[in-house]
Order: C-alpha cells, then sequence, then structure tokens
C-alpha cells in the first residue's frame, strides 16, 4: 500500500454490504483499505450489457492471477523509490518554499499599491485576474 511508503498518503472507501442481489452502498466513507473491488457490481448497478459485465469478469481473472507477482515487483519499486524520493525531499521543499515566499511577496506589493476605497468594478475585477494569473 503507498501509505506504508509515504507518510503524506491515506486510504479511505465507500462502505458497503454484499446482498444476494449485489452489493449495496452505505453512503459512508471510511478511513481504511477496501476488502475487494466492486466496478463489476457497480458497472451491473448501472445496467450495462450482460456482454460487458461477462468480460469484465474474464478480465478480472486474468489480473487476478498475476496480482501477486505484480505487486511484489511493486513493493520493491515503491520502497527504492521511497528513498530516493527523501534524500531529494528536503532540497525539494526548500524551492518550492522559496517559490512561494517570492509569490507572497509579489501579491503583497501589488496590494500595497492599491486605494480600495477608490477601486472601480473593472479595476477589482483585472486585480482578480492578475492574481488568478500568478497562481497557475
Amino acid at each position: 500500500m503507498l501509505q506504508d511508503y509515504f507518510p503524506g498518503i491515506v486510504s479511505y472507501y465507500a462502505a458497503s454490504k454484499k446482498t444476494s442481489r449485489g452489493i449495496l452502498l452505505l453512503y459512508t466513507i471510511i478511513k481504511g483499505v477496501a476488502d475487494g473491488s466492486f466496478g463489476i457490481e457497480v458497472a451491473k448497478l448501472a445496467q450495462l450489457p450482460d456482454s460487458i459485465i461477462v468480460r469484465a469478469k474474464e478480465i478480472l481473472r486474468v489480473l487476478a492471477r498475476s496480482e501477486e507477482v505484480q505487486s511484489q515487483s511493486i513493493a520493491g519499486s515503491l520502497k527504492d523509490g521511497s528513498k530516493q524520493l527523501k534524500t531529494g525531499d528536503l532540497e525539494h521543499e526548500n524551492a518550492l518554499l522559496q517559490g512561494k515566499i517570492q509569490d507572497l511577496e509579489e501579491k503583497a506589493a501589488l496590494l500595497e499599491g492599491i486605494n480600495f476605497d477608490e477601486l472601480s468594478p473593472k479595476q477589482a475585477f483585472d486585480l482578480l485576474w492578475k492574481f488568478k494569473e500568478k497562481q497557475g
């Protein structure tokens, strides 16, 4: 699981209950990892054609067989990637903070020169666009 390798990641899932007629969504979000995927069940609820449901089940069986091998490989890659990210995290965070500080300084300088009591609606609109352009 990604949250095992990266502290900022948290998993949530939609609570559901399996019934004899299919899946029942409970409209509750719970912290943690679901015990399975219900994509095919949701496709049935959406009344997709039976041919699509049958094909999805076939694909799911193939994927389930190869999942264990892939998850072991992915876990190894995540461990390696996590180590590489941690070594560069401080430099990256510092660069981001410097960029944010510079952006805030530019916006503060822009605001300092404005007399808000005399600002027309058009000027206010233009000012908002300047902020939006700097944000992107």
